[in-house]
């Protein structure tokens, strides 16, 4: 079976949760049965993020609309793409899905559409303008013509069936890869000293507005000065220049320069080596369809706090961590929750979380699911009861 991913990026100067979806993805899917391509935006210099993803029986291209940077040729991909069974729509909002679109519309084969948390509200809400123009000239088309969508959590999926109320959705939980949680606990690691004695609440994301720093930074003022004095916020993570000079500007006027602490981009080993040394770790998000970096604090048993614009209330109920109001307020009260737990109640809560992604959220287990629903597309297998 030949299956084409076609992603909106794999990394480079965005990175986020696509180009981590996709390396896990590559890496898990069975490419005895499924010959796997992987065809992506290339908007920049993704020389050396393609050779991360380059791997044994893999294909894959940079393509774009000019000539400048498209590698493969749009008449020669126009042409490839009837040799494909069923092609994996990663991400919208960029001319790739031109390609989708041709591929449901004019040779009538099967289109996956997982938007990646791209038809929440809020997302929705951004450059409007923008999306309603790509929209109204392509991206609706694409999307009506799709034979499914893929959901990461059941959030996402009340969003899509909000929008298409008559397409089917796959609801495939995303996960992290088994060596995460089984490398070994980063002891004596290069942070003991810069940390020192201090209480470590983390977080790591991409630095944008999404996330809802502000307000995190808001939410600290608020707290009493002495609850803070062996408290330090580190936050990993890249994102617009001017973006993070503006919360470093924040976070200087409320006179809070003590309690953050900016580590820039984190490799896999650094980002270990900080989850390690985390007492707590924080999501203020104003939404998100899933959220990778969760789970991978959650497997190294590490409470969270997230707000209820995130789909973690498993945190409440699975006491893993405090699901807090989507408010600068109910920030403040995860974190205050958290300083009111002692040690004990806190390794009860990290032994917790761990256990839930043993149980749901590891990638090697989900990765079934994709490949269920590609042979059920392909009609070798009934409807699968993770179908909505």
């Amino acid at each position: 079976m030949n299956i084409l991913n076609l992603s909106n990026d794999i990394g480079g100067s965005k990175g986020g949760g696509i180009a981590s979806f996709m390396m896990d993805y590559l890496q898990a899917i069975d490419k005895e049965t499924y010959k796997i391509n992987l065809w992506f935006n290339a908007d920049g210099n993704y020389d050396k993020e393609t050779k991360k993803f380059q791997m044994p029986d893999v294909d894959i291209k940079q393509l774009g609309l000019t000539t400048d940077y498209n590698k493969y040729g749009i008449k020669k991909t126009v042409e490839k793409l009837k040799n494909i069974d069923v092609l994996h729509r990663h991400g919208l909002w960029l001319p790739l899905s031109l390609y989708s679109l041709y591929f449901s519309k004019f040779l009538r084969k099967k289109v996956i559409i997982q938007p990646h948390g791209m038809l929440s509200s809020y997302a929705l809400a951004r450059s409007s303008l923008k999306k309603k123009l790509i929209g109204f000239l392509y991206e609706k088309a694409n999307m009506r013509n799709a034979s499914i969508f893929v959901a990461n959590s059941r959030k996402e999926l009340e969003e899509i069936k909000n929008i298409f109320a008559d397409k089917d959705v796959a609801l495939i939980p995303n996960g992290i890869p088994m060596s995460f949680l089984n490398y070994p606990i980063v002891v004596n690691n290069q942070y003991d000293e810069l940390f020192q004695d201090k209480k470590v609440i983390s977080l790591i994301a991409r630095i944008h507005p999404i996330k809802g720093i502000e307000r995190l930074i808001e939410a600290i003022s608020m707290i009493d000065k002495k609850l803070l004095e062996n408290l330090i916020f580190v936050i990993g993570g890249t994102g617009d220049e001017n973006y993070v000079d503006s919360l470093k500007q924040k976070i200087k006027e409320y006179k809070l320069e003590n309690c953050f602490l900016f580590l820039g981009y984190l490799d896999r080993e650094n980002k270990l080596a900080l989850l390690d040394k985390s007492q707590c770790f924080i999501l203020p998000s104003y939404t998100e369809n899933f959220s990778i970096s969760i789970v991978e604090a959650m497997a190294r048993k590490v409470p969270i706090i997230t707000t209820k614009g995130t789909p973690w209330k498993e945190l409440e109920e699975n006491n893993c961590g405090f699901w807090t109001e989507n408010t600068v307020e109910g920030i403040m009260n995860g974190i205050v929750l958290f300083l009111q737990k002692d040690n004990e109640n806190l390794r009860v809560m990290g032994n917790n979380a761990q256990s839930l992604v043993k149980d749901k959220y590891i990638f090697e287990h989900n990765i079934t699911k994709y490949e269920t629903l590609y042979s059920y597309l392909c009609g070798a297998i009934p409807k699968p009861n993770f179908i909505y």
